[in-house]
């Protein structure tokens, strides 16, 4: 009794649904792999160093101003990047910026 008489199966159908076996556990490793680096980097992320890095890393001028901003809307005039999220710093970011955009083009003259 040979295996390909008893399943119906010949050698390359074998070989064929071996590889999408294979195929298979490659995707769900890789998609797992994924979703636990996407884990990972969200928790970490949340760090309040994170985001005092991240508001270091605007330019000078437009830094300052986003801190000011931010201390303004607290009482305690600090910044609790703690309780900061990352959608809370970027608007106010794209805020400022829009604002010093428009501030900008309403000075400019056109010929």
């Amino acid at each position: 009794m040979s295996f390909g008489s008893k399943f119906n199966f010949s050698t390359s159908q074998f070989i064929n649904t071996k590889r999408l076996y294979i195929y298979i556990y490659i995707y769900i490793y890789l998609s797992h792999t994924n979703l636990v680096k996407q884990i990972k980097k969200q928790v970490q992320t949340n760090q309040p160093f994170l985001k005092e890095k991240f508001l270091a890393d605007l330019s000078i001028l437009l830094g300052e101003k986003v801190r000011n901003k931010i201390k303004d809307t607290f009482t305690t005039k600090t910044i609790p990047y703690d309780q900061l999220k990352y959608g809370e710093l970027v608007s106010f970011t794209q805020k400022k910026v829009l604002r010093s955009a428009r501030i900008s083009t309403s000075k400019s003259t056109y010929i």
